[in-house]
């Protein structure tokens, strides 16, 4: 190797170190050097745990709602993408429930077509609901089951057939 090409690499080297250097201590964040400030800080158990979810109301009397995660259920939605769209479709559409219904009734419509084909096992639907959750954190997770709250944010029922009421 020659010494122009050593250098060079020494530059780039020493390039890297630095980019990754400089932020992580200025404590700023610069995609893909970062610092990580969600992991560096410990967080204070002071507050509350809020989150929107999804719950199934079975078709069978007397049976209880149930959470909704299993993307198997909610496909093409995952468990973090599912949560997400539903705080985004809540926000967006506070104001407009016939859209928020229309939203409910698809996915409704999704987990029966998915559960028909065999895709999932779960109950069949008599409707969803969506709630805020909120939980006090507790370091040991002892009330993960036992939420404090749980705020009915909207609701769909479904007609016998299998189709939405909207």
């Amino acid at each position: 190797m020659s010494g122009w090409q050593k250098a060079r690499a020494s530059a780039a080297v020493l390039g890297v170190f630095l980019a990754a250097a400089v932020p992580f201590a200025l404590h700023r964040e610069y995609w893909p050097f970062l610092y990580y400030q969600m992991y560096s800080t410990r967080q204070s158990l002071d507050r509350d745990l809020v989150q929107v979810q999804l719950y199934g109301v079975p078709r069978a009397p007397g049976a209880p709602e149930f959470l909704i995660v299993d993307g198997r259920e909610t496909a093409p939605f995952d468990a973090p993408r599912l949560r997400m769209s539903l705080q985004r479709m809540v926000a967006r559409y506070r104001n407009r429930p016939a859209r928020l219904r229309r939203g409910l009734a698809d996915l409704a419509d999704r987990y029966e077509a998915r559960r028909l084909a065999g895709l999932h096992d779960g109950p069949a639907l008599a409707g969803l609901k969506v709630y805020r959750v909120t939980w006090e954190l507790d370091p040991w997770a002892r009330n993960v089951d036992a939420p404090a709250r749980m705020d009915l944010l909207a609701e769909i029922h479904r007609a016998p057939a299998g189709r939405s009421s909207r």
